[in-house]
């Protein structure tokens, strides 16, 4: 077993740009070619023959009691790790700045996971620019006010194999190599990485591996606490996304999963009472895909080595990562999103939980409130 290096190249030529300007702010979208050597697993599993297979695989590992340390037990004794493989693919960003603040103070590195663009399971970099200029929904517009200019990417790009590439290692790849380009492109400041859920937990494998890879974090839609997980699975419904979506996912190979139903999508990311119609609607409308072997390599790790502040923003009511209930105790804890600081033994680690919000926290009714006290963590913790 062994790892390369990797690199990203990003030659004049190979960057394609389209430039949005607002009143206050710029927005550029670029697609930048990356090729990567990780180390991934060789999964001893196949696309699915058809959604009769599919829900066999997934209640195959749901049969057990519902506790994640179970059934990750259970995938991975489907996992033999090989040698690292070469993957080349593409990785789309966007970069959106100030027009106020030409001095550059922070960049910050927002990520979601989702599933082929990425940022959680279901959304791509649009979660962070949701509803667009002008939205109380809209995490960046709320960011470049506080004088930030932030740079978001999505998650493999080009549709690689679902199995045998696009998984958890890669994608904390791609997150390395974009990180050590930006100072080679841009001028600023520190660099404060943020993440919701399934990008939450990229961006814990990236400072696990490399420590202080940013100045500060916020990782929004995630805990430490596992026991919610396989409920999820179950509620996701999950569907090759070639069939719940042919006109948007036809060209998809099965290992590319979604979403069932705007039902499914409630259960897993909204609280009811805590969030408008119209919006969860949206979301439905415009959810991505997940793979299958990122869904059976996802780990999460403790980040010795990363000694520089922490933020868990997480929704009262998150089904994912507090099973619905975040202040319950546990291992004498006050509450789940507290029980997180034990993934960060060397920071200085900070919590809030948002009310009445479930686990999209952007996408609830409290999100110019959670913007405004992130924002102002931020300018706390790096002044």
């Amino acid at each position: 077993m062994f790892v390369l290096q990797s690199f990203v190249y990003l030659g004049a030529a190979s960057v394609a740009a389209a430039l949005s300007v607002s009143g206050t702010y710029n927005c550029t979208d670029m697609m930048f070619p990356v090729s990567i050597s990780a180390e991934a697993a060789r999964l001893n599993i196949s696309k699915p023959a058809d959604q009769v297979a599919l829900t066999a695989f997934v209640t195959t590992f749901l049969a057990e009691p519902p506790r994640l340390s179970l059934v990750w037990t259970q995938l991975r004794q489907l996992i033999k790790y090989g040698p690292s493989c070469v993957f080349r693919t593409t990785s789309v960003m966007m970069v959106c700045w100030s027009l106020l603040y030409m001095g550059i103070a922070n960049v910050l590195l927002c990520r979601w996971l989702e599933a082929n663009g990425t940022d959680s399971i279901g959304f791509d970099h649009s979660y962070w620019i949701f509803g667009g200029e002008g939205s109380p929904y809209n995490y960046v517009e709320a960011a470049i006010t506080a004088g930030h200019a932030i740079f978001i990417f999505d998650r493999l790009g080009n549709k690689p194999d679902g199995i045998r590439e696009v998984q958890f290692q890669t994608e904390v790849e791609v997150a390395n190599q974009l990180l050590e380009c930006l100072p080679k492109k841009l001028s600023f400041g520190e660099i404060v990485g943020v993440g919701h859920s399934f990008g939450s937990s990229h961006l814990l494998g990236l400072v696990t591996e490399y420590g202080n890879k940013f100045d500060a974090m916020v990782l929004t839609g995630f805990s430490s606490y596992s026991g919610g997980i396989p409920v999820t699975i179950a509620a996701f419904g999950l569907t090759i996304a070639s069939i719940q979506n042919s006109t948007r996912f036809g060209s998809l190979e099965s290992s590319y999963l979604s979403t069932a139903t705007a039902s499914n999508d409630q259960t897993i990311f909204f609280h009811y009472g805590g969030f408008e119609q119209a919006i969860a609607d949206l979301a439905s409308l415009s959810k991505e895909t997940v793979t299958l072997g990122e869904l059976v390599t996802q780990t999460a790790g403790v980040a010795s080595n990363y000694t520089n502040p922490v933020l868990i923003v997480t929704g009262e009511k998150d089904l994912v990562f507090c099973g619905g209930n975040c202040y319950q105790p546990l291992n004498g804890s006050q509450n789940l999103v507290n029980l997180t600081q034990e993934l960060f033994p060397a920071s200085a680690f900070s919590t809030y939980i948002v009310p009445k919000s479930g686990h999209a926290v952007n996408l609830h009714t409290s999100a110019p409130d959670t913007f405004l006290l992130i924002e102002n963590w931020i300018k706390q913790t790096l002044p």
